[in-house]
């Protein structure tokens, strides 16, 4: 459990992050900034991250920060940082447990 009083928002709940983002409080850069940074420092040790997007997810906070600017969030949850586990379809994602010819899907 972090400290009450830790900062950054790699210790929010989702929801909390979500109302910062919408407050501008934060943007969703930042949030992704500080996932990436957290990965960097754990995941040799956990190695929960198989695949990390780290270009696309900068690339999708860029977006998201310009559809709140623009009045445009697309709900609740609009520019919270999110991992997708391993086998979960997603375009142009490769995995480990699926057979050879579905690791790659787009």
């Amino acid at each position: 459990m972090p400290p009450a009083d830790a900062p950054g928002p790699i210790y929010l709940s989702a929801a909390a992050l979500a109302q910062r983002i919408r407050e501008k409080k934060v943007s969703s850069r930042d949030a992704v900034i500080a996932c990436l940074a957290r990965i960097a420092n754990v995941n040799t040790q956990l190695n929960a991250v198989v695949q990390l997007c780290a270009e696309r997810a900068l690339m999708e906070a860029k977006e998201a920060d310009g559809l709140l600017a623009q009045g445009r969030p697309r709900g609740p949850l609009h520019g919270v940082t999110m991992t997708i586990k391993e086998g979960s379809t997603t375009p142009g994602s490769r995995w480990a447990l699926w057979p050879a010819a579905w690791r790659t899907w787009s």
